[in-house]
């Protein structure tokens, strides 16, 4: 910054319209110790001369000072992807680079596997575009193999240039474990009233963040947004009818979503996904006790010392008070994290289901593939196990003879919108069925055009093609077996829409041709799978039966039923059928059962039927019919008489 207040004005506000979550600074303008134009809640970090400064951005970064000395500043913070150091490094060319870098390497809070490192270090390389090595380069190489740095800078714009001069003396370093993590490295080729260029970074580090926008679409502004719907869908319209084949389909379809997101963001607020909380006990009281208790254990080793037992004592003491402390800070931490956590399926659901997900089960077969293990390797192996890839094939499609296929209506389009949930969660377009019911309320003949494009091409646009994967462990299955997880797709709503569509044709057409029979179970509306468990377990009991009579002689279809329930097994005849037991409803009848053979069942199975006839008999007061019960249906049943018959009802558990 050349210590100049414009220059680290104008860094403030490129940090934030950069989005950037941490700001490394050297030789930035201070007035009193503070940065001008700075807001308050940014964490302000400097080194012991002033000269370099780290600036924690996101408020949800709590940051701690591990190293800091007169010419560099490491913090540490916690991400999804595990705790990181970030290092901010600032050696004048006046001063000699092998002091600051061999007091950073003497500090054993520096983790070597989890580091990043950034700064102007004034030194010359080959390896970062000077024609020549100089002293201060071979210093920094050698630091940086020390610690397993790889560097991160790559042939880009100079970092520093003046009239006279040009070159990189901005560097960054990071860790062999986390270079696969570097997603972007520039230099900004914008103003910056400084002789030296901005330099942006990005790590990715936060992968749950790219699985889906979401935006907070219940509530807000939805007359004008759907004015600028109106306004977006005139004007793609003439393009929409121009369309003719399939690839011209999906593109206006991508196009299509991409206005539709532009206009989203621009009436709505996204739904910021908050970092998963964590259990953070360490603090800056435990680091300097466990530096003085480095320093007494060097002290106790010295045997040759006269004062050897009383430092030996003086460590044991302070040991067991670290412990302690170590222990309680633990424990307060944890009690803390128990009594804020808001959500009942957080960490500690996953804790106690034993849920927690962790890759070292997935170590071995990663490495023996050669293969960097990173989250996105540990899905894909997953995935690649689940769905095993296959050789590619040509889908050829000839046509079928059929005649064309009627438009879709709107009573139809009607139907399909007007089965869409609240709250489910969008695809990787972050269009939620909250934004497509106002689409298709602003204009509702655009989105029928559009269908019926995709029906008489036969064509289902790539882009409702793509989703997002979440894989989900099944419970109580052997986390190493990548078949425990269970994958949960996100489509576009929009996709889903036309999928109903489509669908709803289908079964048309399948009943019409081959009707689908009454015993198939499963795949099929209203026949799940559960209901014909339900009638594999009355037909395993059947053996176990119990026949009914009920006395309907002074009934009435203007009373309600209470008939008179005798119990006997179906052996006996109906003219010595036993007497009546008691008067109740079926509820509370008391049913007795005997086991009988099914060839005995045979012969009382001809009585049954859901819907029982009666016959009526002038010559009798008592009217008599008989069905069966299965010990799988107690006596819940209910029975109506309607038009001169008995229908039999019974729950449907």
């Amino acid at each position: 910054m050349n210590n100049c207040i414009r220059a680290t004005e104008l860094a403030a506000v490129q940090a934030i319209d950069s989005g950037a979550d941490i700001l490394l600074l050297q030789e930035q303008y201070t007035n009193n110790g503070k940065l001008p134009s700075f807001p308050l809640k940014w964490t302000k970090i400097f080194s012991d001369s002033g000269k370099a400064s780290t600036v924690v951005i996101n408020p949800q970064l709590s940051p701690i000072v591990v190293f800091k000395d007169r010419k560099s500043i490491f913090i540490q913070v916690e991400t999804f992807s595990g705790v990181l150091q970030i290092g901010n490094v600032y050696i004048p060319p006046s001063e000699d680079v092998d002091i600051p870098l061999n007091s950073i390497s003497s500090s054993n809070r520096i983790c070597r596997s989890r580091l990043f490192i950034a700064g102007d270090f004034n030194s010359k390389s080959t390896l970062w575009g000077y024609q020549r090595d100089d002293s201060r380069g071979n210093a920094l190489l050698d630091f940086a193999a020390s610690f397993g740095l790889i560097l991160v800078n790559n042939e880009s714009l100079p970092t520093f240039q003046t009239r006279r001069a040009r070159g990189t003396p901005d560097l960054c370093f990071i860790s062999t474990e986390l270079f696969h993590l570097v997603r972007k490295w520039e230099v900004l080729d914008i103003e910056s009233y400084s002789d030296h260029r901005y330099i942006l970074s990005q790590l990715d580090l936060f992968p749950h963040q790219k699985i889906s926008e979401r935006y907070k679409t219940t509530y807000g502004p939805h007359k004008a947004f759907q004015n600028h719907l109106k306004r977006l869908t005139c004007s793609l319209r003439p393009k929409l009818d121009k369309t003719d084949d399939s690839s011209s389909i999906s593109s206006f379809a991508q196009t299509f979503l991409e206005e539709v997101k532009s206009l989203i963001n621009k009436f709505y607020k996204k739904k910021n996904p908050s970092l998963p909380a964590k259990v953070k006990w360490w603090s800056t009281a435990l680091a300097v006790e466990r530096n003085k208790l480095r320093a007494l254990h060097r002290r106790s080793r010295n045997q040759n010392d006269p004062n050897y037992l009383r430092h030996l004592s003086s460590y044991n003491h302070a040991k067991a008070k670290y412990q302690s402390n170590m222990s309680i800070a633990k424990e307060r931490s944890f009690k803390s994290f128990c009594t804020n956590t808001a959500s009942p399926f957080g960490a500690l659901y996953r804790l106690t289901r034993n849920k927690i997900f962790s890759a070292d089960p997935f170590m071995a077969d990663l490495i023996s593939d050669d293969h960097p293990v990173t989250e996105v390797s540990i899905i894909s192996f997953i995935l690649d196990h689940i769905f095993p890839p296959f050789s590619d094939f040509t889908f050829s499609s000839s046509p079928s003879g059929l005649p064309d296929e009627l438009l879709f209506t709107e009573q139809e389009l009607d139907s399909a919108f007007s089965n869409l949930k609240k709250g489910k969660a969008p695809g990787p377009d972050g269009v939620d069925n909250n934004i497509i019911k106002l689409i298709y309320q602003a204009d509702k003949n655009f989105l029928l055009c559009f269908f019926n494009k995709c029906l008489k091409h036969s064509c289902f646009p790539e882009i409702f093609k793509v989703g997002t994967i979440v894989l989900i462990r099944k419970p109580d299955k052997d986390p190493i077996d990548a078949n425990s997880y269970r994958p949960i797709c996100l489509l576009s709503s929009l996709g889903k829409v036309l999928e109903e569509l489509l669908l709803r044709r289908l079964e048309f057409h399948a009943q019409q041709i081959a009707p689908i029979s009454d015993n198939q179970f499963g795949f099929v509306k209203d026949f799940s799978t559960e209901e014909e468990k339900c009638v594999d377990t009355i037909l395993t009991n059947l053996s176990d039966i119990s026949l009914l009579k009920a006395d309907l002689s002074d009934f009435s279809e203007n009373e309600d039923l209470h008939p008179v329930i005798s119990a006997q097994t179906h052996t006996e005849k109906k003219n010595n059928a036993s007497p009546p037991i008691t008067n109740a409803t079926p509820e509370k009848v008391e049913m007795t059962h005997r086991s009988e053979t099914q060839n005995s069942f045979d012969d009382a199975a001809q009585n049954l039927s859901p819907t029982i006839d009666m016959q009526q008999n002038e010559n009798t007061s008592f009217q008599y019919f008989w069905f069966y019960i299965s010990q799988f249906y107690p006596s819940r049943g209910r029975l109506e008489l309607q038009d001169g018959r008995v229908d039999m009802h019974f729950p449907d558990t």
